[in-house]
């Protein structure tokens, strides 16, 4: 009986952290089909409008770093909180935004907003979950924070041909105000506010923020996503134009023909939490990493009928899905103390990747064209496999181990340490 309730606790939790997910990818990121009624609605081009993902990802980089460390310090459930608050605030304001350049200035609450949520979120799944149920609360938060763009992006869409593209906002202005009013109580709660030892803020944005450098294996970690991430993000910008350029599918189509084949990532996170007990994530992270350059190859190079294409590209986001979802799960398991901050500086260097890649990407396209989007970017999947591999290591003493259901960080995560010894991680 009490192992019955404790999976309904576990499973009510995950939910409750997925919801929070999908209103902070809503929230951060204003959807892409909505660009052309807002330069209408403003008088300016299109191109102009495009900076709003730019401000939101910029300011994404930079106040996560700032509200990431503060999770460790003050809690949890506080900061998610705040973050909710934030993007109600930053929907209100975009809905009644008199000119573009206050939308651009609304975007940078919608960054805090996420730097207040997502590291936070993450932290959340790791230190209430250990073994296999850590990596599926991972996995599943990554699959949310994947598909919530998706739909919408779809969603928005459909609501503004029935109202304007500041009705869509204000549709997620009252998800916010339910998500502000009802989520925040099913989380764990937050230790009492205490007052900081002195040098503690000064402490936790200098060292903290470092501490993701001193190690080798958090090192390699953050590295490999951000190699990742190089060709993940630009497939992920440019498969709408690859659509509806090769393959002549409407506007209206690419939408639903997205959210198809993320239903890949669905199947790549339940494969690695599946698999994940047997071979370690490691091996899962490595194998993903690595299977995901030759089918983007093949993908872009051979740009095969239309339902060759979209089952390539299903291949791939379960390869991607596999590969991230098994990233978090190490990196969080590697980091004893400071989660927030090494969460934060993932995020944020993953979103630098991001930007850099929507510009190396255009580029390629624009000189190359889309065949060799695949070849010239999908080698930084084998560079990520190969930083987990050597420095995190499947055979090496510096790995992180299964060991039963709950995980282990050998002697090479802690600096300093003497050989041998071993560190076991909350749950175990």
């Amino acid at each position: 009986m009490h192992a019955t309730g404790q999976r309904r606790v576990d499973r009510r939790l995950i939910l409750v952290l997925c919801l929070i997910t999908f209103l902070a990818n809503a929230g951060n990121q204003p959807a892409p089909s909505l660009y052309p009624a807002v330069a209408r609605d403003f008088g300016i081009s299109t191109a102009l409008v495009g900076q709003l993902s730019t401000v939101s990802n910029l300011s994404g980089i930079v106040l996560t770093l700032i509200l990431a460390p503060l999770s460790d310090a003050f809690g949890r459930k506080r900061l998610i909180t705040i973050g909710i608050l934030l993007t109600l605030v930053a929907g209100i304001a975009a809905a009644l935004s008199p000119s573009f350049g206050i939308l651009l200035l609304v975007r940078i609450i919608g960054g805090a907003s996420w730097g207040g949520i997502m590291p936070s979120v993450y932290s959340l799944a790791a230190e209430r979950f250990s073994g296999t149920m850590r990596t599926i609360a991972i996995g599943w938060v990554t699959s949310t924070l994947s598909l919530g763009g998706i739909i919408t992006n779809v969603l928005f869409t459909q609501i503004a041909q029935f109202t304007s593209w500041r009705g869509s906002v204000l549709v997620y202005v009252v998800w916010a105000a339910i998500g502000i009013l009802a989520l925040p109580r099913f989380l764990p709660t937050d230790p009492p506010l205490a007052r900081l030892p002195r040098g503690m803020l000064r402490s936790l944005f200098g060292s903290g923020l470092l501490l993701p450098f001193r190690h080798r294996a958090t090192r390699a970690l953050i590295t490999s996503n951000v190699a990742r991430t190089l060709h993940w993000s630009a497939m992920g910008t440019y498969i709408a134009l690859l659509f509806s350029d090769v393959y002549g599918v409407s506007i209206a189509m690419i939408g639903y023909l997205s959210l198809g084949t993320s239903v890949g990532y669905l199947v790549g996170v339940n494969i690695a939490s599946r698999l994940t007990p047997r071979f370690g994530p490691q091996r899962i992270n490595v194998w993903a990493n690595a299977l995901g350059f030759p089918i983007l190859v093949l993908a872009t190079g051979l740009l095969a009928p239309l339902p060759v294409m979209l089952a390539f590209t299903m291949c791939y986001h379960a390869c991607m899905g596999a590969g991230y979802t098994t990233q978090q799960t190490l990196l969080l398991a590697v980091t004893p103390a400071g989660k927030g901050a090494t969460g934060g500086v993932n995020s944020a260097t993953v979103q630098a990747g991001g930007v850099f890649a929507s510009i190396i990407g255009g580029v390629i396209i624009g000189t190359l064209g889309y065949r060799w989007l695949g070849p010239l970017l999908g080698w930084s999947g084998l560079l990520a496999a190969f930083l987990v591999w050597r420095a995190v290591g499947v055979n090496a003493a510096r790995d992180v181990e299964i060991e039963g259901e709950g995980l282990i960080v050998t002697v090479a995560a802690q600096p300093e340490t003497p050989t041998g010894a071993t560190t076991p991680i909350a749950g175990k």
